[in-house]
């Protein structure tokens, strides 16, 4: 069973044939398992693509699990000693009949703070993923059960030795190829274009390629989400002859969000995902194939958390105490507000990294509330689960292990790795995936190619940020390419809409709907304390967005799947 699209097939074709392997068609799939039968797991760390894959090895008696380099497309499985089932879909493993599925608590906490599953955690006891660049082996016979790695990319590993200058045009040859793979379609093909500058880089470089293309802008005519002109003038500069803006309003927020929650079989808080359901529903009528500039900000150090960097190196040796004064008189003299990252919320998130060693400030800086808020919520949860001192399994321990495999030290590269370990393909990749493939749109990346993704990991740190300018290098090569300046100085602006302000008015009868929801009280979470980050939120207090989100697509998750709810989850 194949999941995905290889773009480089037409390489590996070449390279079997003229190792004397005869191919039938000039399907990626065929090439896929024709790689596979000839060079084994060897094969894997060859293709350039996003990929899910159940093998039966029929000469060694084996089932293979494998899913691509970065984890853009999903692997669940449940292995116990009666054998395996897996699926690309939880609901397909939900759908299995008279089987008791058990509510993971600890992964629904974890949830909670990030918005997403992370690592191989479902929300399901026993249920798990199979992690990004890694295979899974069964062999039944001999009742062996392995997880091994077939690639890897470190930030700050093995950096190179490059000027600038060398480093452009480095980029240009690998972004040329990428692109050019990525375009490979016999179905028409069109760029998500918001004019950032990921997505302009996206769209000249495909244009590079083929004159025949269309470009797609999902815009919120409200401050700071307004992406048209930009977007307009980004096609016009990449050439792009058809481009075409759809508006999203109060009305296209409610009935995207209501479908978001409805057909998601796993609970997922970005509302990115609603974008981008909302943009694959309007493109899917002129094409099949769309590519965005995914992963681009995670490589390149695009994201504002960056910019934490440096009085983090001051910050994290002051004492506890001053540094509780100081978050104090942040919420005191920086009122709430419901802009989309305005500095209270830039403010509450970086105080919310400390107390916490470094291997879990990265997760602790992005987490929706901070541990001591969530235990209040969660009080399903044993309470030694949120202390971030306890060294066995706690609310960010699945972060601490992964961050010990990194093979250098520095807080910059500890927080591009938990990027792209963890926010890449769990909380951007699952929604581009989910969202576009539910109207059979496939998203291509080619920010994502292995070779591009080794590039950037090798990178000079100064190529990237230097405590002013984020993605260096990206706008050093879009002004080489005669960029308008305007665009190329722009900030980041992120794929959302405003869920603050929607929260208040739009979504406001569907998010007490589902706050109303009786399991979600039944079993974790706190009625009392969900109701104060409600009240706190509509009063302005507290932008509350991010927790209340989460939950409202928890609590939709369980009105869908109520088998998993047992009398033995319930609390005391």
């Amino acid at each position: 069973s194949y999941n995905g699209e290889i773009y480089n097939y037409l390489e590996i074709a070449e390279e079997l044939k003229c190792e004397g392997v005869v191919l039938r068609t000039r399907s990626d799939t065929e090439v896929f398992a024709a790689a596979y039968a000839h060079w084994g797991v060897k094969s894997f760390a060859r293709f350039d693509g996003m990929f899910a894959a159940v093998i039966f090895d029929t000469r060694s008696r084996r089932i293979v699990l494998v899913r691509d380099h970065m984890g853009q497309k999903p692997l669940y499985y449940h292995y116990n000693k009666n054998g395996i089932v897996c699926a690309s879909e939880l609901r397909a493993l939900l759908s299995i009949k008279n089987f008791r599925w058990k509510l993971n608590k600890k992964a629904i906490a974890r949830y909670l703070a990030n918005a997403c599953f992370m690592g191989e955690e479902t929300p399901l006891l026993e249920v798990l993923k199979v992690p990004p660049g890694h295979y899974l082996t069964i062999e039944p016979d001999k009742e062996i059960f392995s997880i091994e790695r077939y690639w890897s990319s470190f930030p700050g590993e093995d950096v190179l030795d490059i000027s600038e200058e060398e480093a452009i045009r480095e980029f240009d040859r690998l972004f040329e190829i990428a692109s050019s793979r990525a375009i490979r379609s016999d179905v028409p093909v069109g760029v998500f274009l918001s004019g950032g500058l990921d997505s302009s880089l996206v769209a000249a470089y495909t244009c590079n390629h083929t004159s025949d293309i269309s470009s797609y802008t999902l815009n919120i005519k409200e401050p700071g989400f307004d992406e048209g002109m930009k977007a307009e003038a980004a096609a016009r500069w990449a050439g792009i002859k058809n481009h075409r803006v759809f508006q999203m309003d109060g009305n296209a927020i409610i009935n995207t969000v209501s479908r978001h929650f409805d057909t998601s079989d796993e609970p997922h808080g970005d509302p990115g995902y609603v974008n981008t359901l909302l943009l694959s529903e309007k493109v899917r009528p002129e094409i099949i194939v769309g590519i965005a500039g995914d992963g681009a900000d995670e490589l390149f150090w695009g994201y504002e958390s960056f910019h934490a960097i440096y009085p983090d190196k001051l910050i994290r040796h002051l004492p506890v105490s001053f540094i509780s004064v100081m978050e104090n008189m942040s919420k005191t003299f920086i009122p709430a507000s419901d802009n989309y990252l305005d500095m209270g919320y830039k403010l509450a998130s970086f105080f919310g990294g400390y107390p916490s060693s470094e291997f879990i400030r990265s997760a602790a800086w992005l987490s929706s509330k901070n541990s001591a808020e969530l235990a209040i919520l969660c009080p399903g949860v044993d309470r030694e689960f949120f202390n971030l001192d306890n060294s066995g399994d706690n609310l960010f321990s699945l972060f601490k292990k992964t961050q010990e495999e990194m093979p250098v030290d520095g807080m910059d590269d500890r927080l591009a790795f938990h990027y792209q370990r963890h926010f890449l393909p769990d909380f951007v990749s699952t929604h581009t995936d989910r969202a576009s493939m539910q109207e059979s749109l496939e998203i291509r990346s080619p920010f994502l190619s292995p070779d591009i993704v080794s590039f950037a990991n090798k990178l000079p740190a100064n190529l990237k940020y230097n405590g002013r300018t984020l993605k260096i290098l990206l706008r050093r090569v879009l002004e080489r390419q005669g960029l308008p300046k305007n665009l190329v100085r722009q900030k980041k602006q992120g794929f959302t809409f405003p869920v603050a302000r929607a929260l208040k008015t739009d979504l406001r009868p569907l998010m007490s709907d589902l706050l109303d929801t009786h399991d979600l009280y039944d079993c974790l979470l706190s009625r009392d304390r969900t109701k104060f980050l409600v009240e706190n939120h509509m009063s302005g207090k507290q932008n509350n967005y991010r927790i209340l989100f989460n939950i409202m697509a928890f609590a939709a998750w369980l009105r869908k799947f109520p088998q998993i709810i047992s009398d033995d989850m319930s609390l005391s």
